[in-house]
C-alpha cells in the first residue's frame, strides 16, 4: 500500500549520482523534501519529467525544498543521464536490493522490476503547521506560490506565536476540503469505548495521556474540548505532527489523540466519537 498522508517518512539512505550518501533524516526541520519517484532514466516520460524540474529548480529553492529524484537506476546511469540532461539535484540509486526504498514507500513494481511514478512531500515539520505559511508570506507575489492550509495556522497560531503574518496577510481562493476531527484511541489503551475513555480520564488528574501536534494545534485543541465537554484533564504530550502522533499511538506512548478519519484509516485505529455534529462518510467507515 502507498504511503498515506500524514504518515511518516520512512527514512533511507542511497547514493546519488555522486556516490554521495544522501539520507532523507538528515534534512529534518531544515528544509521540505520533494522524492520523484520514477521508473528508469533515459524513458521518454522520465526524460521529459526531469526536463521540467530542471526548468522550473528555482521555483523549488525559492521554496526551500530540496528534489530528490528516486529510481531503480544504478549511480552510473544517473551520473550519465544527470550530465546530459543538465540535472543539479540528487538522483538516488534505489539499485541494491533493488527497489528496496521504493517498497518502503508502497511504489515499488515488483513484477516490472521498476519504481512506480509518484511525488512524495515531506514537509519540513514543526511549529502546528505555521512553516509553510510563513514560507508563503515571504514568497514573491508572483501569482504562482500558493498554500493548502487547515484553518488553525491561520486562526488560532497568531495569537499564540510570534508569526510574520495575520489573516489578512493572504488572498484566499476557495474552501477545498472539510474533514471532522474524531477522537481516536490506541490498541493498548485501557479503554475500548467512549464511555469507558470517559471514565478513564476522569477517574484521576491527568489519567489520561494524549498526544498533539503542539500548543494550540487542531489536535490540541480538539482533545481540550473534548476534556472539558466531560470535565476531566488529561496530560498531552507534543509531537511534530500526524504520523508521529499515530505512531505513539500504536506503540503505546499514549492513549488518544484527536484527529481527521483518514489518519484512524490509515494506521487501522479505532474512533471512540466524532467531534463534529456531522460525520463523514469516511468517519462511519473507519467506526465500522
Amino acid at each position: 500500500m502507498a504511503i498515506a498522508v500524514g504518515q511518516t517518512a520512512p527514512d533511507f539512505t542511497l547514493q546519488n549520482q555522486e556516490k554521495k550518501e544522501v539520507k532523507l533524516s538528515d534534512f529534518a526541520g531544515k528544509r521540505n523534501v520533494v522524492l520523484v519517484f520514477y521508473p528508469l532514466d533515459w524513458s521518454p516520460t522520465c526524460t521529459n519529467e526531469h526536463a521540467c524540474f530542471v526548468n522550473d529548480i528555482k521555483q523549488f529553492e525559492t521554496l526551500d525544498a530540496e528534489v530528490l529524484g528516486v529510481s531503480v537506476d544504478s549511480v552510473w546511469s544517473h551520473k550519465a543521464f544527470a550530465e546530459k540532461m543538465g540535472i543539479k539535484y540528487s538522483l538516488l540509486a534505489d539499485f541494491q536490493p533493488r527497489g528496496a526504498m521504493a517498497e518502503k514507500y508502497g511504489i515499488y513494481l515488483p513484477e516490472k522490476g521498476i519504481t512506480g511514478r509518484a511525488v512524495v512531500i515531506v514537509n519540513k515539520a514543526g511549529a502546528a503547521g505555521t512553516l509553510g505559511l510563513i514560507e508563503l508570506s515571504r514568497a514573491a507575489p508572483d501569482g504562482y506560490t500558493l498554500a493548502l492550509t487547515p484553518n488553525n495556522p491561520l486562526t488560532a497560531q497568531p495569537h499564540v506565536q510570534k508569526l510574520p503574518y495575520a489573516m489578512d496577510s493572504f488572498r484566499y481562493v476557495c474552501l477545498t476540503y472539510f474533514a471532522p476531527y474524531v477522537l481516536i484511541a490506541g490498541p493498548q489503551a485501557p479503554f475500548k469505548t467512549f464511555d469507558e475513555f470517559v471514565g478513564f480520564a476522569k477517574a484521576k488528574r491527568e489519567n489520561l495521556v494524549y498526544g498533539h501536534a503542539g500548543i494550540a494545534s487542531q489536535p490540541h485543541l480538539g482533545m481540550l474540548a473534548v476534556l472539558k465537554a466531560i470535565g476531566a484533564e488529561g496530560l498531552g504530550v507534543p509531537f511534530t505532527g500526524a504520523g508521529p502522533m499515530a505512531q505513539a499511538l500504536l506503540s503505546g506512548t499514549v492513549m488518544a489523540i484527536t484527529e481527521t478519519p483518514a489518519v484512524a484509516g490509515a494506521s487501522n485505529l479505532p474512533l471512540l466519537a466524532t467531534l463534529s455534529g456531522h460525520a463523514s462518510r469516511r468517519s462511519q467507515a473507519c467506526a465500522q
